[in-house]
C-alpha cells in the first residue's frame, strides 16, 4: 500500500522520462553549441588567412585599426561608416573619389580587420582613436570628413575637437542628436533592436549567423567586386561585439555631439563646405513603421537634416530622391559629387606643384 500524498507509480514514471528528455535536450543543445563554436572559430581562422586587409593596420595605443587609402592629392577624404558597417560599405564611392583626391576609409574597432578596442564605444572614444590613427599613419590635414548614419556623429565631433584639421564635410543621411526625442515611437523599436544587438555576438560565436548566411552589413548592395571580400570577413564575432557596444551607448554618443553643437557659440564649420545628403524614397523606409509613424518620420527627418545643414554658413541640403538610408549605395554619385565640391575650395588654396622636365 502506497503512503498518503505519494505520487502514483505511473506519475513518477512520466516525470522520470520527462526529466530524462529535458536533460537530453540540454545535452543536445550544449553539444550543438560546441560544434557551432568550433565551426565558427575554424572558419574565421581560415578567412583571416584567405582575406588579408586591403590597407594597413596602424597601432592606436593597445590595439590596431585598419586604414585603406587610395588615390593621390589633397585634401584627404576620410570616410566613416554607419553602425554595423565597415569600410567596404564605401565600395561604390571610394574608387571614384580616388580619381580626384586621396581617399581613406577605415574600420572602427572590432569591425572587419580592426582589432577590438576599449569600452565604452561612444563617439568620443571613436574620435580619439581616429585622430590617433591619422596621426600615427602620417595622414596630415586638413581633411574632408564624410560620415554615414552613426558615422555622422563621429565626424561632427571630430570637427568640433579638431577644427583646424577639417576642410569640409559630407553627411550621408546622418544620425541627429535629437532624433530619439523628436520621434518617441523609436523608443520601443530601439529596445527591441537592443535585445537583438545583444544576441548577435553570441549567435555569431555559435556559428548561427554563418549557417544562415547573414554577414554583418548591407553586403548585397556593395559594389560587385567588394561583395566576396565583405562576405569573407563578415562573420567575425568581433564586428558584432563592436556594433552591439556602439548601439548600447548610442544615446551617450548623441549627448556628446549635442554638447558641442555650436562650439564656443560659433558654427561648427564656419564657412567651410558642408553637404547634407538625405534619403528621399519614402517607400524604402522600414516596413516596421506604421503608416502614421512613416509620415511622422518623413516630416521630422526632413527637419533634422535641414538643421544639420545649418552647421556651416556654406551648408547645402540635397534630397536623394531614389535612396533609402543607404544613399552611398543607392545613389553613390551624389556622394562622390559632394566630396568633389568639398575638396574644391581647399584645392584652390593649394599652390600648384612645380612642373618637372
Amino acid at each position: 500500500m502506497e503512503a498518503p500524498n505519494t505520487p502514483p507509480r505511473k506519475g513518477r514514471r512520466i516525470w522520470h522520462w520527462l526529466r530524462r528528455a529535458l536533460l537530453g535536450l540540454v545535452a543536445l543543445a550544449v553539444a550543438a553549441g560546441l560544434v557551432g563554436a568550433i565551426y565558427q572559430a575554424s572558419a574565421a581562422a581560415r578567412e583571416a588567412a584567405r582575406f588579408p586587409p586591403p590597407g594597413r593596420l596602424v597601432d592606436v595605443g593597445g590595439h590596431r585599426l585598419h586604414l585603406n587609402c587610395t588615390g593621390q592629392g589633397s585634401p584627404t577624404v576620410i570616410l566613416d561608416a554607419g553602425l554595423g558597417e565597415a569600410s567596404l560599405s564605401w565600395s561604390k564611392v571610394q574608387p571614384e573619389a580616388a580619381k580626384f583626391t586621396r581617399v581613406c576609409s577605415y574600420d572602427r574597432a572590432g569591425y572587419a580587420w580592426s582589432e577590438a578596442g576599449p569600452a565604452p564605444r561612444t563617439s568620443a572614444q571613436i574620435v580619439r582613436e581616429l585622430h590617433t590613427l591619422l596621426g600615427n599613419a602620417g595622414i596630415a590635414g586638413p581633411h574632408v570628413l564624410a560620415g554615414h548614419s552613426f558615422g555622422g556623429y563621429n565626424v561632427r565631433l571630430f570637427a568640433a575637437q579638431y577644427p583646424a584639421e577639417v576642410a569640409g564635410m559630407v553627411l550621408v543621411d546622418s544620425s541627429h542628436e535629437d532624433q530619439f526625442e523628436r520621434m518617441q515611437f523609436l523608443s520601443s523599436k530601439m529596445r527591441m533592436a537592443g535585445l537583438l544587438m545583444k544576441a548577435t555576438p553570441w549567435l555569431a560565436r555559435l556559428g548561427v549567423l554563418r549557417l544562415f548566411g547573414q554577414p554583418i552589413g548591407n553586403v548585397k548592395d556593395y559594389a560587385a567586386e567588394a561583395q566576396p571580400l565583405a562576405r569573407g570577413i563578415g562573420f567575425q564575432s568581433n564586428a558584432y561585439d563592436g556594433a552591439a557596444s556602439e548601439y548600447a551607448f548610442l544615446l551617450e554618443s548623441a549627448a556628446e555631439v549635442r554638447a558641442v553643437k555650436t562650439p564656443g557659440g560659433h558654427l561648427l564649420l564656419g564657412d567651410k563646405p558642408l553637404t547634407v545628403l538625405m534619403q528621399g524614397d519614402a517607400s524604402k523606409i522600414s516596413a516596421q513603421f506604421s503608416p502614421e509613424e512613416r509620415a511622422e518620420f518623413v516630416k521630422v527627418w526632413r527637419e533634422l537634416q535641414t538643421d544639420l545643414a545649418t552647421r556651416s554658413s556654406n551648408g547645402t541640403l540635397v534630397v536623394a530622391e531614389k535612396s533609402s538610408h543607404y544613399v552611398l549605395l543607392d545613389e553613390p554619385q551624389l556622394v562622390i559629387e559632394a566630396l568633389r565640391r568639398a575638396c574644391e575650395p581647399a584645392n584652390k588654396q593649394t599652390p600648384p606643384a612645380t612642373a618637372t622636365k
